[in-house]
């Protein structure tokens, strides 16, 4: 229930106009928990699970961490522009949480009457985070 709130959290967070602070230059400001650990662990621990509810309760979880990584970039890039990039870059964040939405409940639909459909949306979720985690990176890097 914890993860499911701090999910619904930050769609929310990532999707809202406000601007983040601006980054202060003291070190509680630049603290970025470190989800890579945590995402692996539940990402071995889900491939020993074998009941579907216990599946999907962790592949839920997962996502979350995966969105909470996403978010953070999301934060960092923002962070660095201003003006018009700042509002294209908002603009296609926006796009994008509604793009992974409706491919998340697309995958889910098509077992919709089954217990597994949570697990494949999640999956789906987790898929389409990842990819514009990479995209992220990539374009922080150039």
């Amino acid at each position: 229930m914890r993860w499911s709130f701090l999910l619904l959290l930050s769609v929310i967070m990532a999707g809202c106009g406000n601007d983040p602070a601006p980054q202060a230059k003291d070190r509680l400001a630049a603290w970025q928990p470190d989800l890579d650990g945590p995402i692996a662990e539940m990402e071995a621990l889900l491939q020993t699970l074998s009941q579907q509810k216990h599946i999907n309760r962790v592949s839920a979880n997962l996502a979350v961490l995966h969105d909470a990584k996403l978010y953070q970039i999301y934060i960092n890039q923002l962070a660095g522009l201003s003006g018009e990039q700042r509002s294209e870059f908002k603009k296609e964040q926006r796009q994008w949480l509604k793009k992974r939405e409706r491919v998340t409940r697309e995958a889910a639909d098509q077992f919709r009457s089954g217990s597994i459909a949570a697990f494949i949306g999640n999956q789906a979720f987790i898929d389409e985070t990842r990819l514009r985690v990479e995209l992220l990176e990539l374009h922080r890097q150039e």
